[in-house]
């Protein structure tokens, strides 16, 4: 499958707060709100970050079972960050972990997420809270992604083209 997604940095929580009851106005529902915990699995020489690749171990809430991710380098398609993902659904993430690390891969990186998700047509919009910012993400075609910008008061000057795993290892905030 093809990710096409745009990332937009957010100044405050008042500005996540902002978006968020507009999100619901404009698509009719309120989002929960979820937890996620990533690990990000790489070679001990870095084969996958030195290709641009991710892998990543996603759990969500706390709950067993969660999500494996394997993320292609990226192109750009203007302010839109495309690559190819693959993702798979699994009932135990820390066994996945265990299965990555006995292939000689080993956690690099660490962080916790909060999420809120929103659909409007086929684009998903999600509003993250990291330790390293706020962000707005809107994943889908490019077109729509460019229209939903607009209704959401974005501009390209917000644009973030750095992945959440490269803003959190250029901050001290890399627990592991």
């Amino acid at each position: 499958m093809i990710e096409t997604e745009t990332k937009f940095r957010l100044a405050s929580r008042a500005e996540i707060d902002r978006l968020s009851s507009l999100l619901a106005e404009i698509s009719g529902v309120t989002s929960s709100y979820r937890a996620e915990t990533d690990l990000f699995l790489d070679t001990m020489d870095h084969r996958l970050t030195q290709r641009g690749c991710q892998l990543r171990v996603r759990s969500i809430d706390g709950t067993p079972g969660g999500t494996v991710t394997f993320k292609g380098a990226p192109t750009f398609v203007g302010a839109a960050k495309v690559r190819t993902e693959i993702e798979i659904v699994v009932s135990d993430e820390i066994a996945m972990q265990r299965f990555f690390e006995a292939l000689d891969y080993s956690v690099l990186l660490r962080y916790r997420k909060a999420r809120r998700t929103w659909m409007l047509g086929v684009a998903e919009v999600a509003l993250d809270e990291l330790d390293v910012g706020f962000f707005c993400e809107i994943e889908g075609p490019p077109t729509q992604i460019a229209e939903i910008a607009d209704r959401l008061g974005l501009s390209e000057t917000q644009v973030e083209i750095a992945s959440y795993p490269e803003l959190v290892l250029r901050s001290s905030l890399a627990p592991m």
